[in-house]
């Protein structure tokens, strides 16, 4: 299993620091924070810091770091991602499909006609089919 440390190149401390939230408490692997959703200022929102996660004991809000970050500044996950990164000077755009796969914007993914009828009808000739099945 991965943790999010390994995929992101942040924490949710990092997260609530950049938000400058209040924190009441803390522990070796939470925080404890003034909700600034429902308005409680008793330390009712829970940073778990190891999982990255967080939820008010108040008003029940939750998620994991990118949705604290969008959730306070009303924006997407995906932008939360970008402008955390930037606000910490850690961006690395994250590769696009097209990117794993070697397919350059505006180029066809697609392989030709004659190259598809090929590679059909050699993987036909491998399967074990009968007369009626082939035709």
């Amino acid at each position: 299993m991965t943790s999010s440390s390994d995929t992101f190149p942040f924490g949710i401390a990092d997260v609530v620091e950049l938000l400058g939230l209040t924190v009441r408490r803390r522990l070796p692997s939470s925080l404890y924070l003034n909700c600034p959703f429902c308005g409680d200022q008793r330390g009712r929102l829970n940073v778990n810091t190891d999982k990255n996660v967080w939820r008010c004991n108040r008003c029940g809000a939750a998620g994991g770091m990118l949705a604290l970050y969008a959730r306070y500044n009303c924006t997407s996950n995906a932008d939360a991602y970008r402008e955390i990164c930037e606000a910490l000077g850690r961006y690395t755009p994250r590769p696009r499909v097209n990117d794993c796969i070697g397919v350059k914007p505006g180029q066809n993914a697609r392989a030709a006609p004659q190259a598809i009828h090929q590679t059909y009808s050699l993987l036909l000739s491998m399967l074990p089919l009968t007369p009626t099945h082939k035709a």
